[in-house]
């Protein structure tokens, strides 16, 4: 049938690179986020709040995955809302998920335990969890707008960094001369979700 677009073009020796390479080029979505944010700039933090640091490397085992990585890992499982398993397979079926996280067709991804792992690092920190099944504050009679202890939207950002166990104060970069942060210049933990 020839009124039809033909979607086959046939995949030649080169293609799977120059889709990743198209891909690559376009900054859209999580690409635009993985430009905007200076993801070294958490290192020191991640390093702290996981032992990575102090850790005595020399005693053998396999050396764990960079905690960068393994934060924009976190980012793109809050960001999907994906369990361990899935955002295993995600990141491995998904260029866009590869490069945001800057890794290339064929190297080595975090699997389910190792992203469990390293979210109890974090939370073996000292951090706390939130409370399951919360409902916090109250509506107006119509259930239209938020009567009883609102939480605007950087307060949200500010709960979810500190459960992620990071403080987003001090997740600050200098941008054209002025000082921002994730949370805009407001912000407050909602201790009231936090177990």
């Amino acid at each position: 049938m020839k009124r039809y677009r033909k979607t086959e073009r046939g995949g030649g020796l080169f293609s799977a690179i120059e889709h990743e390479q198209a891909v690559a080029a376009k900054s859209t979505g999580i690409l635009k986020l993985r430009d905007l944010i200076p993801w070294e700039s958490f290192r020191p933090l991640l390093e702290e709040l996981t032992g990575y640091a102090t850790r005595d490397w020399s005693k053998g085992g396999k050396s764990p995955f960079d905690p960068v990585l393994m934060f924009k890992v976190l980012v793109l499982q809050k960001f999907h809302g994906l369990s361990d398993d899935a955002t295993e397979e995600q990141i491995f079926d998904r260029t866009s998920f590869k490069n945001f996280l800057g890794l290339r067709i064929g190297d080595d991804i975090p699997d389910a335990k190792t992203l469990w792992d390293f979210k109890q690092r974090i939370e073996e920190s000292g951090r706390e969890g939130s409370k399951p099944g919360t409902a916090y504050g109250a509506t107006d009679d119509y259930g239209y707008y938020a009567a009883v202890d609102k939480v605007h939207i950087h307060d949200l950002h500010a709960t979810i960094l500190h459960l992620l166990g990071l403080d987003h104060l001090r997740l600050t970069y200098r941008y054209a001369g002025r000082d921002f942060r994730l949370t805009d210049i407001a912000g407050e933990v909602v201790k009231g979700v936090i177990a």
